[in-house]
C-alpha cells in the first residue's frame, strides 16, 4: 500500500548510539508489524546524514522498514521542534495527533520502570485507526537529546 494511501503517518527521531532508541526499536518492531496496513513509519536521524548506509543498516538489524528512512533528519527535528531521540509525532490526515514517547518504560536517562508499562504509541494508534480525528495529550520522551546546532557530518 502506498503512503498516501495511509492516513496515519509516525515520524520517529532515533540515533543508533543511544541506548533508549535501541531499547525503544523493539516496541517500534511490533507496532509497525500489527499496523502495517494502517500507518507509515518514517524514521529520521538527527546527528548524522553521512551515515545513510549505517542508519539503514541499524534499521535492518532492529527488524524495522529499512526503507522508510527520512533525509535531512536534523532539519526535520527543527521544523517539528524535536528535542529527543527517540521521540514519536503521529499525524492523521496532516494533523498533529500526538507527540512525545513510544511508550513510559524508562523513569529518567538510563532508568527503566519496573512495573505498569503503559504503550503510549500503541493507545493513540489503536484509537486513530478506529475512530475518527482527535488529539492526545503529548508526553515528554525521555532519551538523547537532539542538538539545537547542526552537527558535522
Amino acid at each position: 500500500m502506498a503512503q498516501e494511501a495511509k492516513t496515519i503517518s509516525v515520524l520517529v527521531f532515533l540515533s543508533p548510539d543511544c541506548p533508549i532508541s535501541i531499547s525503544q526499536s523493539l516496541e517500534l518492531k511490533a507496532l509497525e508489524e500489527e499496523f502495517q496496513k494502517e500507518v507509515f513509519f518514517e524514521y529520521y536521524f538527527p546527528l548524522s546524514e553521512k551515515l545513510q548506509g549505517e542508519n539503514r543498516a541499524f534499521l535492518e538489524k532492529m527488524g524495522l522498514n529499512a526503507k522508510a528512512i527520512g533525509l535531512n533528519g536534523w532539519e526535520k527535528a527543527q521544523e517539528l521542534k524535536a528535542t529527543t531521540m527517540p521521540e514519536v509525532f503521529v499525524f492523521k490526515d496532516q494533523r498533529l495527533a500526538y507527540r512525545g514517547r513510544i511508550d513510559n518504560s524508562f523513569v529518567a536517562l538510563g532508568k527503566r520502570r519496573r512495573a505498569g508499562i503503559e504503550r503510549e504509541l500503541y493507545l493513540v494508534l489503536a484509537e486513530l485507526h478506529s475512530a475518527p480525528f482527535r488529539n492526545f495529550d503529548f508526553t515528554d520522551p525521555i532519551g538523547c537529546l537532539i542538538p539545537s546546532k547542526k552537527p558535522q557530518s
